[in-house]
């Protein structure tokens, strides 16, 4: 007789961690290992907690970029976004955070 474990409950999303240096205000520009911008679509929203709401509302969504002076909500599909952020000059007031979400298993069968 097969066994089969149960699998593993749909994803929900994660909360959203900011990166960046812990000595700023805010974390900065989520920015490539070559100093790119990422691959990312462009939203207006009102406030960091509803950019990354917009993040975890999407599959797709690795992490989302907030500017507080402008209200610019990037939502960024590419985990190369993450590896560090830009600080200082039209970085200053933005905030990067990275957002993930569980895959879940399915269940094996051993026959």
């Amino acid at each position: 007789r097969p066994t089969t474990r149960s699998p593993t409950t749909s994803p929900t999303p994660t909360e959203c961690v900011e990166i960046g240096s812990p000595q700023f205000e805010t974390s900065g520009c989520c920015r490539t290992e070559n100093e790119g911008f990422g691959t990312f679509t462009e939203f207006t929203s009102g406030s960091a907690p509803a950019c990354k709401s917009l993040c975890t509302a999407d599959p797709l969504c690795m992490g989302a970029e907030y500017n507080a002076q402008t209200q610019v909500c990037e939502l960024h599909t590419d985990i190369a976004a993450f590896h560090h952020t830009g600080i200082g000059g039209d970085c200053a007031p933005v905030r990067c955070f990275q957002c993930q979400t569980p895959t879940p298993t399915t269940a094996p069968t051993d026959e």
